[in-house]
């Protein structure tokens, strides 16, 4: 009940040898499943032992009464971290704010 695996992380890259993950750590919808530190932590090392970059689609935090540390906080320089200002302040704005690692940031702002 709290998320992805940390070993089957591990499988699927060995097999797929995939190079981003994107994920959402916190309140994921529809279970509201929440990776408590510890297994952030974990994936945090399967990434970096595959040298993945990870998206961190964290949009509900705030909901939290104890909110744990994005995985941005934990690994800036391997996490791009999305949250939406839409889903705090009002569902009809469409505004929100993008946290990258410094070797993303041109192509980011390039592509958006």
């Amino acid at each position: 009940m709290h998320g992805l695996l940390p070993d089957y992380l591990d499988a699927a890259c060995r097999r797929a040898g995939a190079r981003t993950l994107v994920c959402t750590p916190t309140l994921y919808n529809p279970t509201t499943a929440t990776m408590p530190l510890e297994r952030r932590q974990d994936v945090l090392r399967v990434c970096e032992r595959h040298d993945l970059q990870a998206i961190e689609d964290d949009a509900y935090n705030f909901l939290l009464d104890l909110p744990v540390p994005p995985l941005a906080v934990l690994a800036p320089e391997r996490v791009t971290h999305i949250s939406s200002l839409a889903k705090i302040v009002g569902a009809g704005w469409r505004l929100g704010f993008l946290r990258a690692p410094a070797m993303l940031r041109d192509a980011l702002g390039s592509a958006l």
